[in-house]
């Protein structure tokens, strides 16, 4: 009487081994990575920058957006062209990308046949413009880590301001905490219509799903000092995305190293405020 059970056991243990063994994929130039609770894809087209983010099949980061790193230039690249260099923007000159597993190196034209794994590193080196741009983005059981550095290789004075960092957050997540660098915390839900929130400098920036219990916590090892009457900002843009940004004077990111930490996870609204409060660089 108790084979039945015992096979089904059995059988939901081999599909979870094979789920946890599954290996990268790529398909219509879209990488796709696996580990523990997340799945995170990253797009050719795009030059390599994230597409979406999901934690336990909820949707945290979406693709109705630029993610990742953009320059913004005083001219545009071509005639009646964008002032934008990076990203799906494109101007993005890739002269290397590789993903690591488990610390194998693949190249992108081996990116297919990578081997299953636990810990996925993402390098790319690149410029945008007069920047050379050498980005990490690390995938683990316990989260998604993003590191980027730059090096000017031209003249900077072409250049207006660099977006660092740009998240577009699903819209679900209707909630934001942020913690400035004197520890206070400012929490406000989004609002109905495109608005503008922060402009401040902050340590860590927090958002919240009620209805899925879902919380994203956003660490930074150093509140950035970003371009002032900018530096970290939310815009709301209504049934696409919640979308943040981090702001910098292209004259200043010369050297710069940024860095910052996602972690998700499923709990109360007083745990996601618990979790913001108490982040640690």
């Amino acid at each position: 009487m108790f084979r039945l059970p015992l096979l089904l056991l059995v059988l939901m243990l081999a599909i979870a081994s094979s789920l946890s063994a599954a290996g990268p994929s790529l398909h219509n130039g879209t990488l796709t990575l696996r580990t523990g609770d997340y799945e995170v894809t990253f797009v050719e087209s795009a030059a390599w920058t994230l597409g979406r983010v999901n934690y336990r099949g909820k949707a945290i980061i979406v693709r109705t957006g630029a993610n990742q790193s953009v320059l913004n230039l005083k001219s545009p690249r071509e005639p009646g062209g964008e002032p934008w260099v990076g990203t799906s923007h494109g101007g993005e000159e890739i002269t290397n990308v590789t993903l690591e597993v488990d610390g194998r190196p693949y190249p992108a034209e081996q990116f297919a046949n990578a081997a299953p794994g636990t810990r996925y590193r993402l390098l790319k080196t690149s410029r945008l413009g007069p920047l050379l741009c050498e980005s990490e983005v690390t995938l683990e059981p316990s989260g998604l880590t993003e590191r980027f550095r730059f090096k000017a290789e031209g003249d900077l004075a072409t250049a207006r301001y660099l977006y660092v960092f740009m998240h577009c957050f699903a819209p679900t997540l209707g909630d934001w905490l942020a913690v400035l660098p004197d520890g206070q915390l400012v929490e406000e839900p989004f609002p109905g219509e495109k608005a503008t929130h922060l402009r401040r400098d902050l340590k860590t920036l927090a958002l919240y799903n009620e209805e899925q219990a879902t919380g994203v916590i956003v660490r930074f090892p150093e509140a950035y000092h970003g371009e002032p009457g900018h530096s970290h900002f939310l815009i709301n843009w209504p049934g696409r995305h919640h979308k943040h940004y981090f702001r910098v004077a292209a004259t200043a990111v010369d050297g710069g190293e940024y860095l910052c930490h996602f972690e998700a996870f499923t709990g109360s609204k007083e745990a996601w405020r618990e979790r913001a409060r108490t982040a640690q660089p």
